[in-house]
């Protein structure tokens, strides 16, 4: 009887173990809208990075940095008015080239930072 129940534990044990799988979750797209260039300047780019950390080399990935600036100042008057400039910026690549699409990214809205100043 000891014989036939530790057989049966041992099945049993196998076959819950072998039913058990593991799950994660990954990140294949990215999207995020913002309204002021400080935001922009604060994006964490290591962050934005490591979202994708866990993704195949080969998959495919998308982010999108929209910015929308609602209230545009008129300079010479100190008028402001409703405007909505807004510009997308949409990078896809693969996994393995995230270091390279992030840079990319960054040194563009570096360049747009510097230029609305």
């Amino acid at each position: 009887m000891k014989k036939l129940l530790l057989v049966f534990l041992l099945v049993y044990s196998s076959t819950v173990f072998s039913q058990e799988t593991t799950s994660k979750t990954v990140s294949s797209s990215f999207s995020m809208k913002i309204t002021s260039l400080e935001d922009l300047e604060e994006i964490d780019w290591d962050d934005l990075k490591a979202m994708f950390s866990d993704s195949e080399p080969d998959e495919k990935i998308t982010i999108i940095i929209s910015y929308v600036n609602e209230h545009i100042t008129d300079k010479h008057n100190g008028i402001t008015q409703e405007n909505n400039s807004e510009f997308k910026l949409k990078s896809e690549n693969t996994a393995a080239h995230i270091n390279e699409t992030i840079a990319g990214l960054k040194k563009f809205t570096t360049t747009f930072i510097k230029s609305q100043h």
